[in-house]
């Protein structure tokens, strides 16, 4: 096997990982669309408050367990300030 075969062989499980987590996130704002579609009776910036809360508690979670640090945490915060205002 050359060097190459084996760094396209050990990147293809990267690959594969990537694509089916484009797929997973696709499913799930899929999902969180219809149901914040059925939440008729709330105002959207009620809506709005109770994501950001939402959010706030799955991000203090993935902090409090070690899936992202701080650093990840103001990088994402970012990208969602800069899709919101631009």
């Amino acid at each position: 096997m050359t060097d190459r075969t084996k760094q396209s062989t050990s990147d293809a499980p990267n690959l594969s990982s990537a694509t089916a987590a484009a797929g997973a996130i696709e499913a799930c704002v899929d999902e969180l669309d219809d149901f914040v579609a059925n939440l008729t009776r709330y105002p959207e910036p009620i809506i709005a408050v109770a994501l950001r809360l939402h959010l706030g508690g799955l991000l203090r979670a993935q902090l409090d367990q070690g899936a992202l640090n701080e650093t990840q945490v103001r990088e994402f915060l970012g990208e969602l300030q800069h899709e919101v205002l631009n």
